[in-house]
């Protein structure tokens, strides 16, 4: 790390350089006082000596500088070293710093705004739809998530760009918020359940590890098209899903994961009816081939919140 020792290694030399000129600074100041003070009064009374006080000044100046170089500053460095070790290497190398590293209070207003800009773009689309994503984000920042905010959209069309283009357009302003705009330059892309279409061990692990990447770089993810995931790999999406996902991987901040699902009918108001829906349509489509232990914890951890989204054709 030597970026890291570079910096420190500056750091002491302008110390040392900075109580070197203050030292200089007050030993002139003392020296030309005394020259010109140094004649009696003229009332004949000996003058009071300010050498005393510049001396009393220039000892309890050093005595600071002296404890912030020999105390404050060593217990800085060992508490940035070995406290935030991760952070001091990531600072150093340049690396984005996201949100999950600041420990003070995060303001959603920004992502409010950003999220309101989307909403007047698409004013038929169904209201419930950003009263969910608004609600997941203030769940995060305010640290009272303990597991991903995962979200089902549900729909009925069959024109899948346009469920797409709105997963990109939500998910890109998530991932911009979470990591303070530092990826922009990595466009936010869904993973598309059709690349996932064989039904084995393999294929469930490149899923989990497809989302464990984007979750862990971007602080979103998305997987399209449920109806066209295999049971057996879908129960990739329960371990990302779940509590002790972001507790093994030590994160602050809990992610925000989208899933779109295509259903024969959806209502448009009800929280109650989206969960019913969707629930069934899972049901039916992975119930013949997971057992009941593991359908519903799967089906509890993809769908406990789940929202209609409008099409427009």
């Amino acid at each position: 790390m030597p970026d890291l020792w570079q910096i420190v290694h500056g750091v002491v030399l302008k110390l040392t350089s900075t109580v070197r000129d203050i030292f200089h600074s007050i030993k002139d100041k003392i020296v030309n006082r005394r020259k010109s003070e140094s004649q009696e009064d003229v009332s004949g009374q000996e003058p009071t000596d300010p050498l005393i006080d510049d001396v009393k000044t220039m000892k309890i100046m050093l005595g600071c500088i002296l404890f912030v170089l020999l105390v404050v500053y060593p217990a800085l460095f060992a508490y940035l070293l070995f406290g935030h070790f991760d952070l001091c290497q990531r600072i150093t190398s340049r690396e984005p710093i996201l949100r999950e590293d600041i420990t003070e209070k995060i303001d959603a207003k920004p992502f409010d705004f950003a999220l309101d800009k989307i909403k007047m773009e698409s004013t038929s689309q169904n209201p419930r739809l950003w009263d969910v994503v608004q609600s997941q984000m203030n769940r995060i920042v305010e640290r009272r998530s303990t597991k991903p905010s995962c979200i089902l959209l549900m729909h009925d069309s069959d024109k899948a760009e346009r469920v797409s283009d709105i997963v990109a357009n939500i998910g890109t302003t998530v991932k911009d918020f979470l990591t303070s705009g530092n990826l922009k330059e990595n466009n936010f892309r869904a993973l598309d359940s059709n690349d996932f279409s064989n039904s084995d061990e393999g294929t469930k692990g490149q899923l989990y590890r497809a989302l464990e990447k984007h979750v862990l770089q971007h602080k979103v993810a998305a997987v399209l098209h449920l109806e066209k995931l295999p049971a057996k790999t879908a129960l990739a999406l329960q371990g990302i899903c779940d509590e002790s996902f972001h507790q093994m991987k030590g994160e602050s901040l809990q992610p925000m994961i989208f899933f779109s699902l295509k259903v024969d009918h959806f209502s448009k108001s009800s929280i109650e009816g989206d969960y019913e829906i969707a629930k069934e349509t899972l049901k039916n489509l992975w119930g013949n081939q997971l057992s009941s232990d593991y359908l519903y914890p799967l089906i509890n951890r993809v769908a406990t919140v789940a929202v209609s989204v409008i099409i427009d054709s």
